[in-house]
This record gives C-alpha cells, structure tokens and sequence, in this order.
C-alpha cells in the first residue's frame, strides 16, 4: 500500500495565512466588543453569528499551523479590549463597519485563493469568501430596509450600442474644454468610494476624540481632513462630469497619507516583522505595543459618545 505523500505549505501559502489569521483575530474581536454593546436584536445577531463563524476559520489556521510545526502570528485578543468602555457609534454604524470589512476580505480571499495549491488551504479560502460575500449581502439587505444605505444614482437605460471614437475621451485632462458625461463605470466607483469615505470621516472623527498622543491625533484629524476633500471633490464631479483629472490628484494624496501613517507607525515601533521562510515571529515586545496601542490609544469604537 502506498503512503501518501504529505504536501507541506509553500511559501506563499504561509505568508497568505499568516495575514489571514492576523486580519480575522482583529475582526473578531472588533465585532465581539460591537456584540457586547448592542442594543438591536436584528444587528446584533448578524454580529454574533459573524463572530462564531470567525473562530471557526481562526481555529482551521491554527490547526494547519500546528500541523506543520509552525507558531502562530501574535494577534488581538481579549487583552486588547476595554470591555467595560462604554459605546462610541450606535448600532447602524457596526453593521455599516462590518458591510466594510467583508468588502476588503472578499478582496483579500480572492487573491489569498489564486495564491493557494494544497487543496485543503484552497478549500478553506473558498469557504472563507462564500461566508464574507453571505455577510455582506446580509448586512446590505439590512442598511437598505432601514434606509442607512442610498442607492447609486438611476439612469436611462441604453437604447443602442456607442463606440469612443475621439482619444480624447480617455485623458481627461482638458479642464477648460468640454466636458463629457460619466460613463456607467465610473459613476459606480464614485459612489463606492463616497461611500468609503463617508464611513471614514466619522471613524477619523472618533479616533481622533479617544487619542491620547497629539502626534496621533494629529495623524488621525488630517485623516479626517482627507475624506472629506475626496468627498467634496467627488460630488463636485458628479455634477461636473470631470472624472479622471480629479482622480489623478486624489490618489496622489491617499498615497501621501498612508505613507505618512507606515512611518508614524515605525517611528512608534508599531510593525510588525515576518521571516516568512522559516514562519519564525520576530514581533518584539516593543513591537507589541501596536495591540496595545489600539486599545490605549484611539483604536477602538467604544471609548466615548459623539
């Protein structure tokens, strides 16, 4: 009888899971706390059953680690949470929060997926991003019925096909010139990221009232500055049809921000490092201090009322 052969993870394999374990122990104890203070029976059963599912896929990576001798990443855990914090945001705003994250995890899964090719890992993000689309079609239905959520805008549904027949069309760079109409597609990336930005600028609001180090809470109000110039900007260019040029200057200030935020992160010794090859943990214990730093410092949803 042959043995089958034992397939170890590769590479990529463990550098996929390593971040997935770390993302779904923050989601879970993010949603866990919301759980704790819901006052709405409908959300917080969303909520709950999210958080249950969670553990279920957090235990499944700690089982493949532990299968092959690997340590676990360090992550959240219950150490990390002010439990008797009292709310910050009501209960739409959790629901709305979670809609969030199963956005960036149904992102996350698909491309955690192409990465995989032992079929038990493959397995797993498959089901993984089966249960993140559930949820976010959950809470959608739920924002929708209670009037949270809007709509993109409606159009005239097209009567004939229409080919760009002018090069222009795709720069977007004439400002004084004639302006053409948004297309479909780029009416729909829009309202997506207003809606991001929406969410952000109350999540850069609460941040910045719990902060505790002004260089912090500096880092979190221009945060708060940033989504609402997008948000201005946006709406002006749904009413100005003025897309790409504007584009080009709001990308190049998200990316100066997020900069900004990698180097007060270091500068705070907030990162972590990986050695993904041998899967050896060198988060320090000064390191540690970025789990820390979500509770003490702002991170958090829960600290004071608006």
């Amino acid at each position: 009888m042959v043995t089958p052969i034992k397939i170890p993870i590769s590479s990529s394999e463990l550098g996929t899971l390593w971040t997935t374990y770390q993302r779904k122990k923050m989601m879970k104890m993010l949603i866990n706390h919301f759980v704790d203070k819901s006052e709405n029976e409908e959300s917080k059963k969303i909520l709950f059953d999210f958080t249950k599912e969670t553990e279920i896929h957090i235990s499944e990576i700690e089982n493949i680690f532990s299968n092959e001798k690997a340590i676990c990443p360090i992550a959240f855990d219950d150490n990390d949470i002010f439990k008797d914090a009292p709310p910050l945001f009501e209960d739409m705003f959790s629901i709305i929060f979670l809609r969030l994250l199963m956005k960036m995890d149904m992102g996350a899964n698909a491309i955690n997926l192409s990465m995989a090719y032992r079929n038990d890992i493959r397995e797993f993000y498959k089901r993984s991003s089966i249960y993140s689309q559930d949820i976010f079609d959950l809470c959608t239905g739920f924002l929708l019925e209670r009037g949270i959520l809007a709509r993109p805008p409606y159009v005239t549904m097209p009567k004939r096909t229409e080919f760009v027949e002018e090069k222009r069309y795709m720069s977007g760079l004439n400002l004084i010139g004639e302006k053409r109409a948004l297309n479909t597609i780029e009416v729909g990336f829009l309202v997506h990221a207003l809606e991001a930005n929406i969410f952000g600028m109350q999540l850069m609001t609460g941040f910045a009232q719990v902060a505790t180090e002004s260089e912090v809470r500096k880092y979190f109000i221009k945060g708060k500055e940033l989504s609402k110039k997008i948000i201005t900007q946006f709406n002006s260019v749904l009413l100005q049809s003025d897309l790409p040029a504007k584009l080009l200057f709001v990308e190049k200030d998200i990316l100066s921000y997020a900069n900004e935020g990698g180097k007060l992160m270091i500068k705070h010794g907030w990162r972590s490092l990986h050695k993904w090859m041998t899967g050896m943990n060198l988060l320090s214990q000064r390191n540690r201090k970025v789990a820390h730093t979500f509770k003490l410092r702002g991170g958090l949803l829960f600290l004071v009322k608006l």
